[in-house]
């Protein structure tokens, strides 16, 4: 067989398991070192205490309003 014969495959990616998007922002050293500490606190990590800390605020903010579950987006689903 003659390398110009040979047929290369690129390597697949990998599948995408969630649905979720991806956000990227930038905050300050400080709110990621008290994210951090809370973190540890909670025995969870960096990504999921900003999530859980969003729904906290959110819940705080909005009240009984907006109902957190996977696949329900309470009251801010229904207004986009």
């Amino acid at each position: 067989m003659r390398i110009s014969d040979r047929v290369v495959h690129k390597p697949r990616r990998p599948t995408r398991t969630s649905r979720d998007k991806h956000i990227t922002a930038r905050f300050p050293d400080w709110l990621i070192e008290c994210v951090d500490a809370w973190a540890s606190a909670q025995n969870t990590g960096r990504s999921d205490a900003f999530r859980r800390l969003v729904v906290l605020g959110l819940k705080e903010k909005l009240g009984s309003e907006w109902i957190y579950s996977r696949g329900h987006q309470g009251r801010l689903g229904a207004e986009e």
